[in-house]
C-alpha cells in the first residue's frame, strides 16, 4: 500500500468528540482517487473521506486545497475518522507554536 496519499479538500468542519471528552476537533472531508478507470468500468471513480487535522492554532485548509494524509492510527473520540493530515505539506501549512515535537507538526526551526 502507500504510507501517505494525496486528496483534495471538499469541505472543513468542527466536530465535537464523544462523551465524556468535549471541545472542538478540526476534520476535513477530503476526496481521493480510486486508481484508473477503464472504459465501460462501474466502479466509482472517487471516495470521500474524513482526515483529523491535527495541532494547536489555526490552519489555512478550504475547499480544493490539496493535503497529503496517511493512516496514522484512528482518532478515538471522534467517530468515523480514520486518517490525519500531515503538516506541512502540500497546502497544509505548519504549526508556529511548538518548539518541541516539530517534525510531527511541519515547523521550521526558530531563529533564537
Amino acid at each position: 500500500g502507500c504510507p501517505q496519499r494525496k486528496g483534495v479538500v471538499l469541505k472543513v468542519v468542527e466536530t465535537s468528540p464523544r462523551k465524556p471528552n468535549s471541545g472542538k476537533r478540526r476534520v476535513a472531508w477530503l476526496r481521493i482517487s480510486m486508481g484508473r478507470q477503464t472504459p465501460g468500468s462501474r466502479r466509482k471513480k472517487y471516495k470521500r473521506i474524513r482526515a483529523h487535522i491535527p495541532g494547536i492554532g489555526n490552519h489555512n485548509l478550504q475547499t480544493h486545497s490539496q493535503v497529503l494524509f496517511a493512516p496514522k492510527g484512528r482518532m478515538q473520540d471522534i467517530p468515523s475518522v480514520k486518517y490525519k493530515c500531515i503538516r506541512g505539506a502540500l497546502d497544509l501549512m505548519g504549526c508556529t507554536s511548538y518548539r518541541k515535537r516539530r517534525s510531527k507538526f511541519g515547523t521550521k526551526k526558530p531563529k533564537d
